[in-house]
């Protein structure tokens, strides 16, 4: 879950930085289908770039398994006698926790607004009559009062609007029919559910709308209907209601906009080169998700795995406690075993050999001791002297990560020296200290 929440996270702020640029640079254009292929690309770069930067990062945000592999010896100086650390990293889990539930809660909020604009226009759309305008576009004449508006190839028009059949209003409505403009809004609303809480992503949604109208009323007025009387149309229809928000309607956007707009000088060929800056910013931005620093953060956040959440009354902390192996008795017992049972092996002590065995092994899900292994090599006889005691020990009590028993990793450090030499070996903290005497 924490690789999913930093996807969204990239991909938000990757939308936040082409809406600017759109914003700032292509907005004002009067290229209009070229501004809709522009946002549209907008949505497809921010969702893909982000998918690229993460593809070789799934496995190794994995928390659970992190915590599996506890306390594997990194350096010969971990070796200190005390259980190797494990790595419970409660911020993260928390953060990546929170954000879940905010996530998820906003999600159905936004899901239950869309199934309910879904469903009214399902409703309005069943009870009207299909019938086809003397232009050829089929139409769908409805009862209720509502503003003209388009649904993928459909018009959509009250029984008065039918009755009238202005043409402005027709012409207006048969380009939306005509560009699939409704097919865009589709796919913006599915966009949507992931990005419900991104501003820049709404405000995405509202340029694609006004592109939309743009387009469309170049289109009416390259049709022949006359601008005057198409610019008074719109100031009449202003005060309508726009009920369904995935369609395209006749009042929909900003009425000084789209006037203005009509009225604006054609933008020259030269700003077409515009254009071709959002390829290299896209470049610049899949850039800054692999840069060092941005690619360690965003490993360290996507490492906390939240697959399953626990439930809301319980403490986090207390769901996410880990304890560590322990030997019966406890340390003290250990240490008190190992004394007992370790030995000086005489073929190192008649070849004057000293040093600092480190051995680890695994305490299993069931206490037993597996996998006994040398990390530190001395001598041969040392080792298996180390190896053969680790080997004898009796069950443990295992780990626990969240009221579970886990498999968990020791260190251990077994220092032999002889007495009164000058020269012997110091060991770590914690290490078990065996004394020889040269022969």
């Amino acid at each position: 879950m924490g690789l999913f929440i930093l996807y969204l996270i990239e991909s938000a702020g990757c939308l936040a930085l082409f809406y600017l640029l759109y914003k700032g640079w292509l907005a004002r254009e009067t290229f209009f289908r070229l501004n809709r292929v522009a946002l549209l690309g907008c949505w497809a770069l921010a969702f893909l770039l982000p998918a690229v930067h993460l593809a070789g990062m799934g496995a190794e945000g994995d928390f659970s398994s992190s915590l599996a592999r506890v306390g594997a010896p990194v350096a010969a100086g971990i070796a200190t006698g005390a259980p190797t650390p494990i790595p419970t990293d409660h911020g993260a889990y928390i953060c990546v926790l929170a954000l879940s539930y905010l996530y998820l809660a906003g999600l159905l909020v936004v899901l239950a607004k869309e199934v309910c604009a879904w469903a009214r226009l399902y409703g309005l759309l069943r009870g009207g009559r299909r019938v086809t305008l003397a232009t050829g576009t089929r139409a769908l004449v409805v009862k209720a009062a509502v503003a003209p508006f388009c649904w993928m190839r459909t018009i959509v028009l009250s029984e008065e609007d039918y009755r009238q059949a202005p043409r402005e209003v027709i012409a207006h409505e048969s380009a939306h029919a005509r560009q699939l403009h409704s097919l865009d809004l589709l796919l913006i609303d599915l966009a949507l559910l992931l990005q419900w809480f991104n501003p820049a992503a709404w405000a995405l949604k509202r340029e694609t709308r006004a592109v939309h109208e743009y387009e469309a009323d170049q289109m009416a007025l390259d049709s022949g209907v006359d601008t005057r009387s198409y610019q008074l149309s719109l100031i009449k229809r202003a005060v309508g209601p726009v009920r369904y928000a995935m369609a395209n309607s006749f009042n929909h956007s900003s009425l000084k906009n789209r006037i203005v707009m009509m009225s604006k000088k054609k933008s020259s060929p030269w700003a077409y080169m515009k254009y071709a800056g959002i390829l290299p910013l896209a470049i610049v931005a899949s850039a800054a998700l692999a840069h060092p620093e941005v690619s360690q953060v965003a490993r360290e956040f996507a490492g906390a795995k939240v697959s399953v959440f626990p439930v809301m009354t319980e403490n986090v902390l207390e769901k996410t406690a880990v304890t560590d192996p322990e030997f019966p008795g406890g340390q003290k017992e250990f240490h008190i075993f190992l004394a007992k049972s370790l030995r000086y092996a005489v073929d190192a002590q008649k070849k004057g050999v000293q040093g600092r065995v480190v051995c680890a092994f695994t305490v299993g899900t069931d206490g037993s001791v597996k996998g006994v292994r040398v990390v530190n090599s001395v001598d041969p006889a040392l080792d298996n002297e180390v190896v053969r005691t680790l080997q004898g020990m009796p069950k443990w009590t295992p780990a626990q990560r969240d009221g579970q028993a886990v498999e968990a990793e020791m260190t251990y450090g077994v220092v032999f020296k002889f007495e009164g030499d000058p020269n012997a070996p110091k060991g770590e903290e914690g290490d078990i200290v065996v004394v020889g005497f040269r022969q």
